[in-house]
């Protein structure tokens, strides 16, 4: 289906909870997935009836959804995939529920942390163009050439370049920011890079390992072989970090050699997600070990999403203190060279 919308993750998590708990109850999958599309309007009703007509049709619901296009992110693809082959989609679609209602509140708790800053920063751009703007008057009145900030523009036709300016700059900072997401434009090293940086690294570590315990939790406790798991769980850590260690990892797999020591070989993970592993396996309790560990590593992350908040406030304050700044010394030094130039013998004449 092109061209579908996307769910947020907050409509993802109430649906999965929904239509989870009506399957647990016994309730017909095509009679839970009805209700969610009496829910929305537009094309997401859209999507969702598109779900129930193929059900009624005795698809398998993880095919209704891949039908959907992009409609709905890869892990809940994969995870229902996960729920038809072994017919607990009940148990798979309240899990996904909470994973993504985790997700929700760490992306909540980030964005709620750069309220502040980013209102600075709609505030610094009106002032800039406000200076902008009376340079020009300031010019003619004194007839001097006064330049408040420092980029050559002055007048209505400045504030008009300037907002022209910020406007491009945002375009370019989105433009950048999805190609890096989806692993252009350097992507890759600049994601190993922000690994590597000490807070932050840990930070994004701590969230990537969180969800590939998770999801190797969920899968290894299924028929699904131990291959697909891994590439799976290595996927739903949305790093290419680990990602660029799949194929290596399961070749290791492959050839008979146990989870920890595959992941071990990799050099990518920490000793101690790597001890726990090697744990389960030892105990043949894999699933209720990787369980533990994913909830312990929830915990963590949610510290992780705090110290992520304080960086990303205290970077777009930086760029804003760093801006004011400069307005204020750029302002200063006109100030000064109009001082001088009304002061100098060829001003006074």
């Amino acid at each position: 289906m092109p061209n579908a919308p996307r769910f947020r993750l907050k409509q993802l998590a109430g649906m999965c909870r929904r239509v989870g708990t009506s399957l647990e109850a016994g309730i017909d999958a095509r009679k839970a997935w009805s209700r969610e599309a009496e829910r929305f309007t537009g094309k997401r009703r859209f999507v969702l009836e598109s779900i129930v007509d193929e059900l009624g049709k005795g698809s398998l619901l993880s095919d209704a959804i891949k039908n959907t296009g992009n409609a709905f992110p890869q892990l809940m693809r994969d995870m229902v995939r996960i729920g038809d082959n072994t017919g607990n989609n009940d148990q798979v679609l309240l899990r996904l529920a909470d994973h993504l209602e985790h997700m929700d509140s760490l992306r909540s708790t980030f964005l709620r942390g750069l309220i502040w800053p980013g209102i600075q920063l709609l505030f610094a751009i009106p002032v800039v163009a406000i200076m902008i703007y009376i340079s020009e008057g300031i010019s003619e009145a004194l007839e001097l050439d006064v330049d408040l900030i420092g980029l050559g523009l002055q007048g209505s036709h400045g504030v008009t370049t300037f907002f022209v300016l910020v406007a491009t700059g945002i375009m370019v900072a989105a433009f950048l920011i999805e190609n890096w997401r989806h692993g252009r434009l350097g992507g890759k090293q600049i994601q190993g890079f922000l690994y590597k940086v000490p807070a932050l690294g840990k930070c994004l570590e701590t969230i990537s390992l969180g969800r590939m315990a998770w999801t190797l939790s969920l899968t290894t406790d299924t028929p699904m072989s131990i291959m697909r798991a891994m590439k799976l769980s290595l996927r739903s850590t949305a790093s290419h970090v680990y990602t660029d260690s799949t194929d290596e990892i399961v070749a290791d797999l492959k050839a008979g050699k146990t989870i920890s020591h595959a992941l071990r070989s990799s050099n990518k993970f920490p000793n101690e997600f790597l001890d726990v592993i090697e744990v389960g396996e030892e105990t043949g309790m894999m699933s209720e070990t990787l369980g533990r560990l994913s909830r312990q590593y929830d915990e963590r992350a949610k510290a992780a999403a705090s110290t992520l908040t304080v960086i990303g406030s205290f970077v777009v304050w930086g760029v804003i203190a760093m801006l004011i700044a400069v307005i204020i010394i750029r302002a200063v030094m006109a100030y000064s060279g109009m001082i001088m130039d009304m002061t100098s013998p060829d001003y006074m004449r």
